[in-house]
């Protein structure tokens, strides 16, 4: 607005101000107050929620937002801040707390189904979910019905392909990040790989480097470094005083090898992170996500699968004894067992929501499989009041409207499951057919 203020004041109306406090004062009294009294509305009319939090440090203030995730029949899935604060620490004790103070103030303690956040003990304490001194329990133990836990996915895929290349011969991550940082503000240094370039009549593309949490920054960062690997290992060569470790890296005829397997095994896990980084992926898609990676590695694994253009560099490097095949194979298949092993465990967390599955609509309505959510939900959720022969009657009405047909029109046309439900309700709606029961 301090800007925005000036140009309505030329444009428009010269008297005009809102500048810092009025607008603060408009956002606080009026937008805020608003915003929060449709959401109150709106999970009103939602059954069961999800929440979502996090931490963030701003200096010595330490923020923690709260996201609340709900579906009802009208609208898609919403995903709304419904609380920011800041608290003294990132205890359990202090993140449960806030967290059941804004459930109670929201009334949503017995509509709370999920509890989502990233990976750190402190949110679930570890893969086992175990023990009192985390959220995930504290919250457990103040609601009524059973809470299932989700963590973060797109962090699962980035540690399994993180730890299992890892356990590589060549470390892939140093590498590239030492390169990096060798060019990063060096100016006369890139100068002088960009003649490199030119003397191997290679373009020069700017060099990337690698996040702590880097679900999509790894692919890019190699596949740059190979399209300069020519031109970068004559620069690192030719250095009178190169570090010893890019030294030893480029002075092996095999390092290239290393980096091309990574780079096609990173490409893998970059496009199972796309599928699932979505604000409307529900968990069962994440689930399947997961489980066709696992499914992938385990082929990749049976066939001991390598890339054609790194089989033919293997045999060259092989016939000029640089390299021993054996060797090489060996920790190929130690790589899939490393990734497999990795995600098989920290997947195991999906395993809960399986019986879900036929609500993403990707496939006939059968009752069999809607008996088993219900059998979950009528031994975890105590309260529910389901008529289980009034809800037949609905799933065969979904069945009549969700055919095969519709299913792949769907599909075609890339429908999100919560707007393929929007859809059925809503024809319901017009039909004047209730629904309470699904």
């Amino acid at each position: 607005m301090d800007c925005t203020s000036k140009i309505i004041q030329k444009r428009f109306e010269n008297k005009f101000s809102c500048i810092r406090t009025k607008s603060e004062a408009i956002i606080k009294r009026v937008l805020a107050p608003f915003a929060f009294d449709a959401l109150t509305q709106e999970l009103e009319t939602s059954h069961f929620v999800s929440i979502f939090s996090g931490a963030s440090d701003h200096k010595d203030i330490k923020l923690f937002p709260t996201l609340v995730r709900y579906f009802n029949t009208q609208n898609e899935i919403s995903i709304k801040i419904i609380d920011v604060t800041s608290a003294p620490g990132k205890t359990a004790e202090i993140i449960s707390n806030l967290l059941l103070k804004v459930l109670n103030k929201n009334n949503l303690r017995n509509k709370l189904v999920a509890y989502c956040a990233d990976n750190a003990n402190t949110n679930f304490g570890g893969v086992s979910k175990k023990g009192n001194k985390n959220v995930f329990n504290k919250l457990k133990q103040n609601v009524p019905q059973k809470l299932i836990g989700i963590g973060c996915a797109a962090h699962i895929i980035h540690n399994t392909i993180q730890t299992a290349a890892d356990l590589l011969p060549v470390d892939v991550d140093s590498v590239i990040n030492k390169i990096y940082s060798h060019f990063y503000i060096f100016t006369v240094r890139v100068e002088s790989l960009k003649a490199f370039c030119e003397e191997a009549e290679t373009d020069y593309h700017k060099l990337l480097s690698t996040s702590k949490t880097r679900w999509l920054s790894l692919m890019p960062a190699i596949e740059r470094i190979l399209q300069l690997y020519a031109p970068l290992k004559s620069y690192f060569l030719s250095l009178e005083k190169c570090p010893a470790y890019l030294s030893t890296f480029f002075s092996n005829n095999a390092s290239e090898i290393w980096l091309r397997f990574v780079h096609c095994q990173a490409s893998l896990f970059s496009s199972t992170i796309k599928m699932i980084e979505n604000d409307k992926c529900t968990v069962t898609e994440v689930a399947m996500a997961i489980n066709n990676l696992i499914s992938k590695l385990e082929a990749r694994l049976g066939q001991t699968f390598i890339p054609l253009i790194i089989r033919n560099d293997l045999t060259k490097l092989t016939e000029k004894g640089e390299i021993n095949k054996e060797w090489f194979y060996s920790h190929v298949v130690q790589f899939y067992k490393n990734c497999l092993d990795y995600l098989r465990l920290w997947s195991s967390q999906f395993s809960d929501i399986g019986c879900f599955e036929w609500t993403d609509l990707n496939q006939c309505v059968e009752w069999e499989n809607v008996q088993k959510t219900l059998a979950f939900i009528s031994e975890h959720f105590t309260a529910n009041d389901i008529d289980e022969s009034a809800l037949f009657d609905e799933v065969i009405l979904i069945k009549n409207y969700a055919t095969e047909q519709k299913i792949k029109e769907w599909q075609e046309m890339k429908t999100p499951i919560d707007l393929r439900w929007v859809e059925i309700f809503q024809h319901f709606d017009v039909q004047q057919i209730s629904y309470p029961q699904i």
